[in-house]
């Protein structure tokens, strides 16, 4: 859950205080652990991912969005 601020920018404090402030709520997804009612967390990231994509996303709206995902180098190695 991340509230954003006039910007669009994700702010920790408004989420904090969000009672108190109009700020938009959105809400990003990057997994799937059960997927009509049957658990799928015997597969791997990449295929929960993929099934997030495919079969949850395509019928949600915002304020639900999803979330790419997010990779660093760290001393020359790719860090998912």
């Amino acid at each position: 859950m991340v509230a954003l601020d006039g910007d669009g920018r994700p702010s920790f404090h408004i989420l904090q205080n969000h009672g108190e402030s109009p700020a938009p709520l959105v809400f990003h997804v990057f997994d799937l652990l059960i997927l009509v009612g049957r658990n799928v967390m015997d597969r791997t990231l990449t295929e929960r991912r993929d099934l997030l994509k495919r079969k949850v996303l395509p019928k949600l709206k915002d304020p639900i969005r999803y979330s790419p995902e997010l990779t660093e180098q760290v001393r020359g190695r790719l860090i998912l």
